[in-house]
């Protein structure tokens, strides 16, 4: 119920607001695995991705709630405000671990989650995005163990600030001491190429994650249950 009444709160005011950062800390100091799976169970919930089945640009839908409004991007949705708030809560509530089994835990839904809100809206929400794979990369890394690939989890850490990576969460530092700044897709061609790629990526991620291919078989069936 707290946790409930701390994410209704940040939510009104939107990912730039004091009262939401402040409230992220707070969050931050109560993390644990059921907090985690609560805030990645209420992003979920606020972003619907229709099947792919129909086009991946088809628009978002908001759960439970009274709307007539549909959007191609989910920056576009009438509650912007709701998903930006839940997207700062994952990567506050991402915190590392020294324990390999509760940092695989998740893996799925943040798989999941990126998907739904990368490479869309403002600076801040972009870079929170690519901040919650980063985070991912690095409790792995720090936890690692024998079945996890370290040389090449460590040549993906050592890559991800490169043009390349940034551009799949729709970001760009030209030159690279520069500040990020928003990488746009020409049309849905290069917006549909640059979300394949990003899919192709993050499941490269929960590939070494998962440490064997049956394992990895077991995490990616409930991702691509989500989507059809």
């Amino acid at each position: 119920m707290v946790l409930d009444e701390l994410i209704r709160t940040a939510s009104d005011g939107g990912l730039n607001n004091p009262r939401s950062e402040i409230i992220s800390h707070i969050v931050s100091t109560i993390t644990s695995i059921c907090v985690r799976g609560r805030v990645y169970h209420k992003l979920r919930r606020v972003c619907v991705y229709p099947s792919v089945c129909r086009s991946l640009i088809q628009p978002f839908q908001i759960l439970n709630r009274p709307s007539t409004h549909f959007a191609n991007y989910v920056s576009e949705h009438a509650n912007y405000s709701e998903v930006s708030a839940l997207i700062k809560m994952c990567l506050v509530v991402g915190s590392q671990s020294r324990h390999l089994t509760l940092n695989q835990l998740y893996v799925p839904e943040v798989i999941h989650i990126v998907m739904l809100v990368a490479a869309d809206g403002p600076v801040k929400v972009r870079k929170t995005v690519y901040g919650i794979v980063l985070n991912l990369l690095q409790s792995l890394y720090v936890s690692r163990s024998d079945d996890v690939p370290a040389t090449e989890l460590l040549q993906i850490l050592k890559d991800f600030t490169s043009s390349s990576t940034l551009q799949l969460f729709g970001l760009q530092r030209n030159p690279p001491t520069s500040q990020h700044t928003i990488w746009m897709s020409y049309n849905d061609k290069q917006y549909l190429d640059n979300l394949e790629q990003l899919g192709m990526f993050l499941s490269r991620i929960m590939e070494i994650a998962s440490g064997s291919k049956g394992d990895f078989n077991h995490s990616v069936s409930p991702v691509f249950y989500l989507y059809c």
